[in-house]
């Protein structure tokens, strides 16, 4: 009797393979292989009168897949091996219910890394398959065509599109709130102001006579031709601040960052880290180079922590390595346990990886690595001061603006604010140039009541 593992992608499929022992073979579903049916009223396949009863039939294109492995499953042992999310575990569900399968006993197996001990790990701890994470999938594919049919028609009848759903439409409903933003906003110019003193020096305007400035608008003018180019230093408060590494990154986390720093659209990054994740072939290897990729937690193994030690302290030295893991702010209903996306090969050197992957694998990867390794990292010490300093300008007489604005007749004080930041010890800034910062520590600090004197101000 073989043991018929079930994986949901060919490239995990080969890469599985790989760690399991004699007597196992490997096959994947290709995804989904059933969905509702277009039966019964509307052709929603569900009875609405009945409970919300589905009618679900093989996708298109599925049959030849479930014929195989019924083929297969024929007098040997099942094990189901989907994604270890809501969607694989619906998977995992419709292939036992397709092939007579008894959930009862029929073996789940949840892998969160497609490396050796990651699959040894999860043949020690075999699941079953859970039936509220199927539940919730169902509830959620029954409401998508439920709304997705009734609007669509809606859709397809008013603006020529080709469909609407639970999301597209909520995102429709956000677009048109936006646009009504847009297009009730009011065009107002406001001005920044800043005095300069040595190049180096940038204060910015803090205060009109006392108040708060928030924005400068028609005043802006009447302040720069009457500033006289001196400025009074009345505080200076240095105080020690700690800079925290980010914990590893979820999925929302990956993306906005891949976004903002590669330039990489959300579909594109995850498709990139489902590569990372399923399978790469470095040199004689075929091995899972991140976690799962589908994931709201930011929880890393032991091993993970023990291993991203010691490779932080080969690469900073122990002075750098933390006694704690930065950990995020626990999402509500977050699987707690899933880990964050972070590698798990730290023995592969980053020049092999950068030869064996796509320039832009490469780049997401480094973003992963990094990250991880970062939050095994001490913070990151400033002594950022605080400089205060002041101006009285003399109001225009003919400026009613500006004398309505302060409310005086005579003399406006400007107060104006510089913040500069010096570091003590790096951290984990000192991992990569990915986090980058600025340093202040050339600069001198001026002391109380020092005047400064030619600024320029515009």
């Amino acid at each position: 009797m073989k043991k018929i593992v079930i994986v949901e992608s060919p490239t995990k499929q080969k890469t599985i393979a790989k760690f399991l022992p004699e007597g196992y073979q490997v096959t994947a579903s290709r995804g989904h292989i059933r969905d509702l049916a277009i039966v019964g009223p509307g052709g929603l396949g569900v009875d609405i009168k009945n409970n919300f009863k589905p009618t679900y039939v093989i996708s298109e294109n599925k049959e030849s897949t479930v014929k195989y492995l019924k083929s297969i499953a024929q007098g040997n042992e099942v094990i189901l091996a989907t994604d270890p999310d809501r969607e694989g575990e619906a998977i995992a569900w419709h292939i036992a219910d397709e092939l007579g399968l008894d959930l009862k006993t029929t073996t789940r197996l949840e892998f969160h890394e497609i490396t050796k001990s990651g699959i040894e790990n999860a043949l020690k701890q075999p699941k079953l398959v859970d039936l509220d994470l199927v539940n919730s999938q169902e509830a959620r594919r029954i409401i998508d065509r439920i709304i997705g049919f009734k609007l669509s028609k809606l859709v397809k009848e008013k603006v020529n599109s080709e469909s609407a759903g639970r999301v597209q439409s909520a995102v429709l409903k956000m677009i048109i709130d936006k646009q009504k933003e847009i297009d009730d906003f009011q065009k107002e110019t406001y001005y920044d102001i800043t005095a300069t003193y040595k190049e180096n020096y940038i204060f910015n305007l803090n205060k009109i006579n006392d108040v708060k400035v928030e924005k400068i608008t028609n005043i802006a003018k009447d302040i720069v031709d009457n500033f006289d180019g001196t400025l009074k230093i009345t505080s200076v408060i240095t105080e020690e601040k700690t800079h925290y590494p980010s914990p590893v990154y979820t999925t929302s986390s990956l993306q906005i960052d891949a976004s903002r720093k590669l330039n990489f659209t959300a579909k594109k990054t995850m498709q990139l880290a489902q590569n990372l994740y399923e399978g790469k072939q470095i040199g004689n290897r075929l091995v899972g180079l991140i976690t799962y990729m589908r994931t709201d937690s930011t929880n890393v193994s032991g091993l993970f922590i023990s291993l991203g030690r010691k490779k932080l302290s080969e690469l900073l030295g122990n002075e750098y390595v933390s006694s704690s893991v930065m950990k995020g702010k626990t999402l509500k209903g977050a699987q707690e346990a899933h880990e964050g996306i972070r590698p798990t090969q730290l023995d592969i050197p980053l020049e092999d990886l950068a030869k064996a992957l796509s320039k832009d694998e490469y780049k997401l990867y480094e973003l992963i690595y990094y990250r991880a390794l970062s939050a095994l990292a001490k913070p990151r010490l400033t002594l950022d001061t605080t400089i205060l300093a002041t101006s009285n300008i003399v109001v225009p007489q003919d400026s009613i603006t500006f004398q309505t604005v302060i409310q005086s007749s005579d003399s406006c004080p400007l107060e104006f604010k510089l913040v500069l930041s010096r570091t003590t010890f790096e951290g984990f800034c000192k991992l990569s140039s990915i986090f980058k910062y600025t340093d202040t520590k050339k600069l001198e600090i001026p002391e109380t009541n020092t005047i400064l004197k030619p600024c320029e101000i515009k």
